[in-house]
């Protein structure tokens, strides 16, 4: 009765530590998996921000094994890399990526037990329509000193003769 006493008081707190390390290790794996997924949620109207493309090269990562994540994953990302479409296949093109994107946020919840709705997952959110305008004010304006640094584009200047300076 002594020997089993005595493992009892040695084992027994190497059990606890191990036990709650893993518990702390569970944790922690289902707390990064929730860290993409509040990413794309957060950015899913806005695809270019750093954020959202950081948990989309996340995702093989801490989804590792669950195949249905990773089937819509690597669906999504197959399209994202394939060239871009002529211009009368665009509409096709880019709501066929949106459905991808949608699908992998939908497998995504459903493993960590969120019940989304595919339809509310493509419609809500919100981007400000200034963040839009923005995006492709600074697009054009990098556009055109790219073009005037390469000597494509030259920069226009005018003088204008009236005068504002007053005494």
């Amino acid at each position: 009765m002594e020997i089993v006493t005595i493992l009892a008081i040695i084992v027994g707190p190497i059990a606890a530590v191990l036990i709650t390390r893993f518990i702390d290790n569970l944790r922690i794996r289902k707390e990064r998996k929730l860290d993409i997924l509040r990413a794309l949620m957060k950015t899913r109207q806005a695809r270019l921000a750093a954020d959202h493309v950081a948990a989309l090269n996340l995702v093989e990562l801490e989804f590792y094994g669950i195949k249905s994540v990773i089937d819509r994953y690597k669906d999504y990302i197959g399209h994202l890399s394939s060239p871009r479409p002529t211009e009368d296949e665009q509409e096709r093109y880019f709501s066929q990526r949106n459905d991808l994107f949608v699908t992998l946020l939908f497998e995504i919840g459903k493993y960590l037990k969120y019940s989304f709705d595919k339809h509310d997952l493509q419609r809500q959110g919100y981007v400000p329509q200034g963040w839009g305008d923005d995006y492709n004010t600074q697009q054009q304006n990098a556009v055109l000193i790219n073009d005037i640094l390469a000597g494509r584009s030259q920069l226009p200047v005018s003088v204008s003769s009236t005068n504002t300076y007053q005494a």
